[in-house]
């Protein structure tokens, strides 16, 4: 209790959450206490610097939460697209044996910039055909015709899902 009012009543002032005769009361009494002026500054500047703080943190906490959102987001895309980095997988396994594994690597990161002007990694289902044709192209160019078939016809199982 200070000066006839308590810590509840000064709180809800300073919060401007007081009923209007309480209010009143305090406002005139302020006007004659100069160490009630001084204690209630200090619980302004407290209540400010805790309200900025509170702000500060609750952008902190949506900035993060859009973080997490766009991580989850990226998770999921990385789910849908396993199933192509399996058959690019696959199609390399098959095709380094044949003409080596950086010709191979060559390739299809040349196969996936004529396809979809992307890496490997940026290639998605829309791409699948095209990069399967350039690839193949490609190889049949550095490894021979043979190889080049393999691949065309590989990469068509692949798509259709059957186990190379």
């Amino acid at each position: 209790m200070m000066h006839g009012f308590s810590e509840a009543q000064w709180m809800a002032y300073v919060d401007q959450e007081l009923a209007q005769p309480d209010r009143a009361r305090i406002e005139a009494h302020l006007k004659e206490c100069p160490d009630c002026r001084r204690m209630c500054g200090e619980l302004l500047t407290g209540h400010r610097l805790f309200s900025e703080s509170a702000l500060r943190l609750e952008e902190d906490l949506r900035v993060a939460d859009e973080e997490v959102e766009r991580v989850v987001a990226l998770g999921m895309m990385r789910l849908n697209e396993a199933p192509l980095l399996n058959r690019i997988d696959q199609l390399l396994s098959a095709l380094a044996p044949i003409c080596g594994s950086a010709a191979a690597e060559r390739s299809m990161k040349m196969a996936a910039l004529e396809a979809a002007n992307s890496s490997v990694h940026g290639l998605t289902e829309s791409h699948w055909p095209d990069f399967v044709s350039h690839l193949s192209a490609n190889v049949a160019l550095l490894c021979g015709c043979a190889a080049g078939s393999l691949i065309a016809r590989t990469g068509a199982q692949l798509a259709a899902g059957e186990v190379v």
